[in-house]
């Protein structure tokens, strides 16, 4: 568990977008949909999406 423990640490400072989007699909504040339309989008679209809902789920906290 240390192990996992440590991977978060480092997703979590090192790509903080990345570790806001795991957290809110964890926590189901992304709706199934936008999950959804997220793997249909290109990967400066992903990277643009992953901003835009890590936003939205900061100002909701």
């Amino acid at each position: 568990m240390r192990k996992l423990d440590q991977i978060v640490e480092e997703i979590k400072e090192q790509r903080p977008a990345l570790y806001g989007f795991i957290i809110g699909i964890i926590e189901n504040k992304i709706p199934k949909e936008e999950e959804e339309r997220f793997l249909t989008l290109s990967q400066e679209e992903r990277k643009q999406w992953i901003i835009d809902w890590t936003n939205m789920l900061e100002e909701q906290a």
